[in-house]
C-alpha cells in the first residue's frame, strides 16, 4: 500500500504504482486550482510544500494519473482527501 505524505504528519493511502510503473502526482489546497506536484516511480509521495498559512492546518486533495511514453493517459485516481497538523 503507498502512501501520500506531507510533512505535517498527515499519512493516506495512494496505492497506484502497483498498478501503473509511472504516475503523475496532483494536488489541490483549500479552495484552490489542480497542479501537479511531480512524478512518481515509488509507492510513496512526500509532498513538502509548506502550508499557505504559516501553523495553521490546511485541506489538501491529492490524485493521480498514469503516464505513458511522457503523456498522461486514462482517467485520473480517486480523489484523496487529508487535512495537515502543523
Amino acid at each position: 500500500m503507498g502512501i501520500a505524505r506531507d510533512n505535517w504528519g498527515t499519512v493516506s493511502p495512494l496505492d497506484l504504482t502497483e498498478t501503473f510503473g509511472l504516475i503523475a502526482v496532483g494536488s489541490k489546497r483549500s479552495a484552490g486550482t489542480w497542479e501537479q506536484l511531480g512524478i512518481s516511480q515509488t509507492a510513496e509521495y512526500v509532498d513538502a510544500r509548506a502550508p499557505i498559512a504559516a501553523g495553521q492546518p490546511e485541506q489538501r486533495e491529492y490524485r493521480a494519473q498514469e503516464i505513458q511514453n511522457s503523456a498522461r493517459v486514462g482517467a485520473t485516481s480517486a480523489i484523496l482527501s487529508v487535512v495537515t497538523v502543523p
